[in-house]
């Protein structure tokens, strides 16, 4: 005869098994958040190794044309201007002229070239209002901070509330690095990402 205890004794059990799951779960999640975190911090190490590598030859990369040079000859620019844009997709469409300012470290020739480009305009376009733009000046940094030339002699700070992004200089993506390491023999550990199945993490994968 089944008795009162013995249907307790199972809830019990059924709820102590929940219980562990939600346990388990916690810190499978746990796990996979550590595990994006170090991938993460992999890729980030990997791009600062890479840069102290070319540093060490005398080297930089240039942001503009993605290739490198003595560090002798490079040089901070700002690009500013507006340029035509467009976006959205089946049910949503904007087309337009919107602001850029971009901070580069920049080669000789990339440097002549977007000088050469300085104070330049586009046809205006009626349809849209506007027309696009283009101008380059001149950046050193004094005690961290980043100084732009624009007008004469004068020399103004960049506040990071006049940019649409901070004043960073943009880092090589995975492709300029392998690119760049190729061409210059610079030996560095292999990538790793993640493989995903299911939308749910299922391996790390090591590219050679």
């Amino acid at each position: 005869m089944v008795t009162a205890k013995e249907v307790i004794n199972l809830q019990s059990k059924a709820e102590g098994a929940i219980k562990k799951i939600k346990e388990l779960n916690k810190h499978l999640w746990e796990q996979k958040t550590l595990i994006r975190q170090t991938v993460d911090e992999h890729k980030k190490k990997r791009v600062e190794l890479f840069l102290a590598e070319l540093h060490a030859r005398g080297l930089d990369w240039c942001t503009h044309c993605l290739k490198a040079f003595p560090q002798s000859e490079m040089e901070l620019i700002l690009l500013e201007g507006k340029k035509e844009y467009s976006s959205g997709g089946e049910y949503y469409y904007s087309h337009g002229f919107k602001d850029f300012s971009d901070l580069h470290c920049a080669c000789i020739l990339c440097r002549e070239h977007v000088h050469a480009r300085h104070g330049t305009y586009g046809a205006y376009n009626e349809s849209l209002k506007g027309q696009s733009s283009f101008f380059a000046y001149q950046v050193r940094i004094v005690n961290g901070r980043y100084f732009v030339r624009r007008i004469g002699d004068n020399w103004e700070m960049l506040l990071a509330e006049s940019w649409q992004k901070p004043y960073d200089i943009p880092e090589p993506t995975s492709q300029i690095i392998e690119r760049l390491a190729a061409e210059l023999n610079i030996n560095l550990p292999p990538i790793i990402k993640l493989g995903y199945e299911l939308g749910d993490i299922e391996k790390i994968i090591i590219l050679e």
